[in-house]
């Protein structure tokens, strides 16, 4: 089960959008939750179930240079 990086850039906009309304995290899907948790574990970082902005450029930043 993967996610495509169009999937990731999908999601960044929809946080971006949710930022502007003052909220700074936004409760993802099951399954990009499990690869956000993959890409952490990679990297000895924790995650929560909320992924900021900047956890989310960090993955698709790794998708694009992999």
């Amino acid at each position: 089960m993967s996610i495509s990086i169009h999937e990731m850039k999908s999601l960044k906009n929809e946080i971006e959008k949710e930022n502007e309304t003052g909220s700074t995290s936004v409760r993802i899907r099951s399954d990009v939750y499990k690869l956000a948790q993959e890409m952490a574990r990679k990297r000895k970082i924790s995650l929560s179930k909320y992924v900021t902005l900047s956890t989310l450029e960090k993955a698709i930043k790794d998708s694009e240079t992999d």
